[in-house]
């Protein structure tokens, strides 16, 4: 390989798949962990659009949020036993079965593949009497995958569940290995309030907390060297008005009509103000924004064309493209309209035999 020029080993570099150029390729030798971190640029495809319907436990995707779109949606994956979509990430999804232990069991797929991969429970897993509760315990997982290693970690988050269960600490287990690992969250312990979502975003977790005052305060977990900081919101706005996003990969903060994004880690803008519904949990596919109805049962593409003065997106009821409808949101969900959530999807053939021990 010595003899290889760099172009050509760059060409050879971006033939490989995109996680394993981060967790393997790197490894190798100092001339191709260089080649990979400075000459290699990740051009991810666009996300289809995936959306779970939690009454049904099925994923379906659209990959045609353009005003030629047909409003049809396509099965994607159907878990053998009812389970919730904690997240999709560069193709593989990762899902929370509540079973008979605390904290759940976790289970990654690949649903192009057909492969599926139970995780170790959390070191907490426990049988648990008295199961009052334990609808929102997968509100408190997120799936994130780690830019510079390739490596795809399971994060949980501290957070009380009505007081019957409270977890302190950060607990992350990392695809490959054996053992889940504690990380404290400090002497506050940074509890989260699930209402307002988990998101991980390019190597950080993030969530919101809350303050004496009830205001809304957001908490950053890096999964680089496990630091937690906290950091201001770009608006006030109590705990129960937010929730955390992602847009083009970076923080999102809704507080509705408005999103702003985190840019650089150190600065929010205004970007976009909405007239319809935002969708759970994500709502930014390549050129497009997804709005959704009050049930959320059917949702819509629109193209982004231009912004204000202020270089804030309006999002309004004009040009938009229905993408996907269904008949009715199931009366189980009908208080919190979240029976369908949304989710950004990229096919990857790449096996999970390869987290099937550490590399």
């Amino acid at each position: 390989m010595d003899r290889v020029s760099t172009d050509v080993l760059v060409e050879i570099l971006q033939r490989l798949p995109h996680s394993s150029r981060r967790r393997h390729a790197r490894h190798v030798c100092r001339r191709w962990r260089d080649a990979v971190n400075n000459r290699i640029t990740e051009t991810p495809s666009t996300p289809k659009l995936l959306i779970w319907s939690r009454s049904q436990a099925i994923a379906y995707v659209a990959d045609d949020l353009s005003p030629s779109s047909t409003g049809s949606c396509t099965e994607l994956w159907r878990p053998r036993s009812h389970h919730h979509l904690i997240a999709s990430c560069n193709g593989l999804l990762c899902m929370y079965n509540r079973g008979d232990i605390m904290g759940g069991a976790i289970t990654v797929a690949n649903p192009s593949t057909g492969e599926t991969m139970p995780l170790l429970p959390m070191p907490c897993a426990a049988n648990f009497i008295g199961r009052h509760g334990w609808e929102d315990w997968h509100d408190a997982y997120s799936f994130a995958y780690h830019p510079t290693t390739g490596q795809f970690k399971v994060v949980h988050v501290p957070c009380s569940y009505e007081r019957v269960y409270d977890f302190h600490a950060v607990h992350v287990f990392t695809l490959g290995n054996t053992t889940w690992r504690e990380v404290s969250a400090g002497p506050s312990g940074a509890m989260c309030k699930l209402e307002a979502g988990v998101v991980s975003v390019h190597g950080m977790t993030y969530w919101v907390t809350i303050t004496r005052g009830a205001a809304a305060k957001i908490v950053s977990f890096d999964l680089t060297d496990d630091r937690v900081i906290s950091a201001t919101t770009p608006v006030p706005a109590r705990h129960d008005h937010c929730r955390l996003t992602e847009v083009h990969g970076r923080l999102g903060y809704i507080v509705w009509p408005d999103v702003w994004v985190l840019v650089e880690g150190k600065r929010w803008i205004h970007r976009y103000s909405f007239e319809e519904g935002i969708p759970r949990q994500h709502f930014v596919y390549g050129e497009y924004v997804l709005t959704c109805n009050s049930s959320s049962s059917s949702f819509y593409g629109h193209r982004l064309i231009g912004s204000d003065n202020n270089n804030v997106v309006l999002i309004g009821h004009d040009k938009k493209t229905l993408v996907a409808k269904w008949a009715y949101a199931p009366q189980r969900y009908y208080y919190d309209s979240d029976n369908y959530v949304t989710f950004a999807y990229v096919e990857t053939m790449e096996p999970l035999s390869v987290y099937s021990k550490n590399k």
